[in-house]
């Protein structure tokens, strides 16, 4: 008879059996000595650290710069040569003209007034009378080069052959080319660079 109560009670209850067994569980290592497991930290992946720049590298950096510098500070050189060529055709052949001897240093004035004004007025072309003017003075410009060029010229004799420039249809095409080059080029050219200049040491 008692055999069969202590039978009875090692049954397991099937609706007490789950929260038993948990506290069991959970008991069970510390009776034991068996600490529970620790459960796993992610790993956090390492900040990348800044690369600093060796001295080797800047001082490749500040010749890169330098080198570009020189570049600029040539082109600059080559414009301004490219500018006085057709300050000089455009002041040939006004002192054909009239006589531009008495003014002195003074007549350079004119090349360089209208330097400025085809650099200064392009943003004003929208409104119809600065269009006007601009037209005028670049084609005052053009002009007046290209007759100096070809007045230039006919003082000039070829090279190696030593014969003299053609008076006819291609010296006038080159004067044409010669003076819209003349008048276009070297202020656009001149701000590229000089823009290029302060970029290059803004960085």
């Amino acid at each position: 008879m008692r055999d069969n109560k202590r039978s009875d009670q090692d049954v397991i209850d099937p609706a007490r059996s789950a929260p038993t067994l948990e506290r069991e569980r959970l008991i069970a290592p510390a009776v034991t000595g068996d600490a529970p497991p620790v459960p796993s930290v992610p790993s956090v992946p390492p900040v990348p650290s800044v690369p600093r720049r060796r001295p080797r590298a800047r001082a490749d950096a500040l010749t890169d710069r330098l080198l570009y510098s020189a570049a600029m500070l040539s082109a600059l050189y080559l414009i301004w040569w490219l500018w006085y060529f057709g300050a000089v055709a455009t002041l040939h052949y006004l002192g054909t003209l009239i006589d531009l001897s008495r003014y002195g240093w003074t007549v350079w004035i004119i090349p360089l007034g209208i330097t400025l004004v085809e650099m200064y007025t392009v943003p004003l072309l929208r409104r119809p009378a600065w269009l006007v003017f601009y037209s005028a003075v670049l084609l005052f410009d053009v002009g007046t080069t290209a007759f100096g060029i070809v007045e230039l010229a006919r003082d000039l004799r070829l090279p190696v052959i030593n014969m003299p420039i053609p008076n006819d249809w291609p010296l006038w095409i080159g004067s044409v080319a010669g003076g819209l080059a003349a008048a276009l080029l070297p202020e656009r050219l001149a701000r590229q660079a000089i823009g290029e200049l302060v970029q290059a040491w803004k960085e």
